[in-house]
C-alpha cells in the first residue's frame, strides 16, 4: 500500500520519540527521518520501527506486524536459492527457467523477480495456481528479503537482494 504523509509523519514522531526516551542515536534517528521520507509504501515504513518496543510503534504498525505474526505459515518456508549474479530470474516447471521447480502445481513460467534497491520487483507470469506474497494474492509486488513467497502451494523464503544499510 503506498506510504501517504499523515503516515511518513506518525512514523517520524514515533522515531523522535523513540530517541528522546534512548531507544535509537542521532545518527540512526537522522538516517532512518531520511528513509521515511523517500518511503514509498507502508510497508517500507513499517521496517524503520521493526525494531522498536511495540509501545513505541504508530498504532498501526503495532497492529500490522501483530496481524503479521497471526497469519504466518504454520511450515517454515524454504529458502529460495537464487545465484548471486543474477539481476532478472525466471522460477518455473520449464528446464528453461532460471530456477527449475519439480512441481506440477506450478506454471512452466511462473514468476519472474528482478532485484532493486527496495529489494525484489515479482512479476506473475500468468500463472495458473497464483503467486502469492506473505499470503496475499499478486500480479505485481514488491518483495523485500525475508518475505514469503508462495508458488502455487510451495513457500519459499527471499534472499536479500539490494537492501541500503543505515547505521
Amino acid at each position: 500500500m503506498r506510504a501517504s504523509d499523515r503516515n511518513r509523519d506518525r512514523t517520524s514522531a514515533a522515531l523522535a520519540r523513540a530517541a528522546g526516551d534512548g531507544f535509537l542515536s542521532i545518527e540512526t534517528l537522522s538516517w532512518r527521518l531520511d528513509a521515511a521520507l523517500a518511503a514509498r509504501d507502508i510497508a517500507s515504513l513499517d521496517d524503520l520501527v521493526a525494531d522498536l518496543p511495540w509501545y513505541r510503534r504508530p498504532p498501526a504498525a503495532a497492529l500490522r506486524a501483530f496481524w503479521h505474526w497471526l497469519t504466518a505459515p504454520d511450515e517454515p518456508a524454504t529458502p529460495l536459492v537464487i545465484p548471486a549474479a543474477a539481476e532478472l530470474v525466471v522460477l518455473g516447471r520449464s528446464e528453461d527457467c532460471d530456477v527449475a521447480l519439480d512441481d506440477h502445481a506450478i506454471s512452466r513460467h511462473h514468476v519472474r523477480l528482478r532485484r532493486t534497491s527496495e529489494g525484489w520487483d515479482i512479476l506473475d507470469l500468468g500463472s495458473t495456481n497464483g503467486t502469492w506474497l506473505n499470503g496475499r494474492r499478486i500480479t505485481n509486488a514488491i518483495g523485500r528479503p525475508g518475505d514469503v513467497l508462495a508458488l502455487a502451494d510451495r513457500a519459499f523464503r527471499l534472499p536479500p537482494g539490494r537492501i541500503l544499510r543505515g547505521p
